[in-house]
């Protein structure tokens, strides 16, 4: 169920020149970088933080944020109106989320927080493990979309491990995002659902929050196949109910903050 435009977003009554993406993994941001991009006034980097020097209490094997003047050395520095930049923070980085959000409190930077339903970021997730294929410009059609071909999860393929994975993963994204949503107390915030990225009302509403000029286009190219995602787990109804119960959970958790 798509979330609804959040009363908390904050359509922007003064210009905001600076503005991170932040999201877990696996939720469309690559392909909103690139419409921003795209976008006269603006520079929207596709991950200004990957593989620099790490925060010293973050995890070293992904890049979730570095030190506060890193940030703003890095968009004070482009000559476009509006800049900005994904900010992705993987699930198993939920442990440490309450610091990086301290952090971006402290950048003082808007927030567009873009979210994705549970079951669509696991599939997504697993195949581009599997298939090391992580953006879908790189080819047209995946070689996965189809029924026969069962999800590549890293548990063995009974009910019971997968269900157990499935929690685990649940769980941690629940964090992070529900982290991303409080920092609407506290920051310029603004809600983005991923079925939304190319909605032209949506788009319109994200360019009056980080005041840009000019209308931001959707980008038809980057619209993926789509699939239905709960027939890789048609022999495994129990793993589709564990799904449907925390993404209920999960649309509760954003809109309550």
């Amino acid at each position: 169920m798509p979330i609804p435009v959040h009363a908390k977003n904050r359509l922007a009554h003064t210009h905001k020149k600076k503005f991170l993406i932040v999201s877990t993994r696996r939720v469309g941001s690559t392909a909103l970088a690139l419409t921003l991009s795209d976008t006269p006034g603006v520079r929207c980097d596709k991950e200004m933080l990957f593989a620099r020097k790490p925060h010293p209490s973050l995890q070293d094997k992904h890049v979730g944020i570095t030190k506060v003047n890193d940030i703003h050395q890095f968009l004070e520095t482009s000559s476009e109106a509006t800049s900005g930049s994904k900010l992705t923070i993987p699930e198993y980085q939920a442990p440490m989320i309450d610091e990086i959000c301290r952090l971006l409190i402290a950048s003082e930077v808007s927030v567009v927080h873009l979210t994705r339903p549970l079951l669509l970021q696991y599939v997504s997730l697993r195949h581009a493990q599997k298939n090391k294929v992580w953006h879908s410009a790189k080819r047209s059609v995946p070689d996965w979309v189809q029924p026969d071909h069962p999800v590549p999860t890293k548990a063995a393929n009974n009910a019971k491990e997968v269900g157990e994975e499935v929690e685990k993963f649940c769980r941690e994204v629940m964090s992070v995002d529900t982290a991303i949503a409080r920092l609407a107390h506290s920051l310029p915030y603004f809600h983005v659902a991923h079925a939304k990225i190319n909605d032209r009302d949506a788009l319109l509403k994200l360019g009056n929050f980080l005041g840009i000029k000019d209308t931001i286009k959707p980008n038809h190219a980057l619209l993926r196949t789509t699939t239905d995602h709960t027939q890789f787990f048609s022999e495994q109804p129990e793993v589709l109910e564990v799904f449907s119960n925390y993404e209920s959970i999960h649309q509760q958790s954003l809109l309550a903050n």
